[in-house]
């Protein structure tokens, strides 16, 4: 059974589109056979309550994680500190971005708003 892990927060202010985005991707994953587990703040719960309902694991998101065959990062606070850090136990690494105002160190990056060019993200790196 392949694992993901998924990093992402939400709060009354933000995240919430953030959490749905990941929630929806891991309820497909599940479908096809996948272990899914959520690594978030308590408020999140609060502000998402489908989580708790989705059957899917959540641990708070400063517990340890073993293993898992992909990190999917959906967070604006989270950056190549955190990616770098996580492939000690990551086989992947998959970041949700767009505000491409930060380094990341990453397999797959997806950047979903329209017309964006690769080149903004090139322009961090320098």
């Amino acid at each position: 059974m392949y694992h993901a892990v998924f990093r992402t927060d939400a709060s009354n202010s933000i995240g919430g589109g953030h959490v749905m985005r990941c929630l929806t991707l891991a309820n497909e994953l599940k479908k096809r056979g996948w272990r899914c587990t959520f690594s978030t703040i308590s408020e999140t719960l609060k502000v998402i309550p489908a989580l708790l309902s989705s059957g899917h694991d959540i641990i708070d998101s400063e517990a340890r994680i073993d293993h898992a065959d992909v990190l999917i990062v959906d967070h604006y606070g989270l950056d190549a500190g955190f990616e770098t850090a996580a492939r000690k136990w990551a086989r992947r690494i998959f970041v949700f971005d767009d505000l491409h105002n930060r380094l990341h160190d990453c397999d797959y990056l997806l950047d979903q708003t329209f017309g964006c060019d690769a080149a903004v993200y090139e322009a961090v790196n320098h």
